[in-house]
């Protein structure tokens, strides 16, 4: 994604996302992959992200070609707000979270 904000680095294909319109970005590449591969149904706004990829505790690293993110990988640590596995997978984080 290329927009007013955004400084296209050449020297640099890793970043971490820092702005809202690279998190924007990050969520378009996923929903695209997610819907290519039939895990989720086309959304109207054609993002994909989780309320916790937006919590400070969360981390999302961007791979760029030029000025266009055409990957990503994202971490977020486990708080009150929970993650994204624990509404497919309670009871498996429920026994992770005991040590």
């Amino acid at each position: 994604m290329c927009d007013s904000t955004h400084k296209c680095d050449k020297t640099r294909d890793i970043t971490v996302a820092s702005r809202l319109s690279e998190l924007i970005a990050a969520g378009e590449v996923i929903h695209d992959a997610y819907v290519d591969e039939g895990i989720i149904h086309p959304r109207p706004l054609g993002i994909f992200l989780h309320p916790q990829h937006f919590t400070p505790s969360s981390c999302m690293a961007l791979a760029w070609r030029g000025c266009r993110v055409i990957g990503t990988t994202g971490a977020i640590m486990d708080s009150s707000r929970q993650l994204p596995l624990d509404d497919a997978c309670p009871s498996l984080l429920s026994v992770l979270r005991r040590d």
